[in-house]
């Protein structure tokens, strides 16, 4: 499983980095369920985002309806 969807909240004008996930509808349930409602969010495909070289993900994705969080290991 590949998981290459960068999920952004938009919080005091800075994009606050929540986590990297499978696709946007995936991360946009996971913001509603995790987050103030009405806050502002931001899916994108990683190659569209410009990252750090040594920026480390929290790949996010959901197993039987529960999220379940893992970090890149540094290289």
């Amino acid at each position: 499983m590949e998981l290459h969807f960068v999920l952004l909240l938009m919080m005091g004008g800075e994009p606050q980095y929540v986590g990297t996930f499978l696709n946007c509808e995936v991360a946009h349930v996971y913001a509603a369920e995790n987050f103030i409602p009405d806050l502002r969010t931001i899916c994108m495909h990683e190659d569209f985002i410009n990252l750090p070289s040594d920026f480390q993900h929290k790949y996010i994705y959901i197993d039987h309806n529960r999220p379940v969080l893992y970090v890149q290991a540094k290289k």
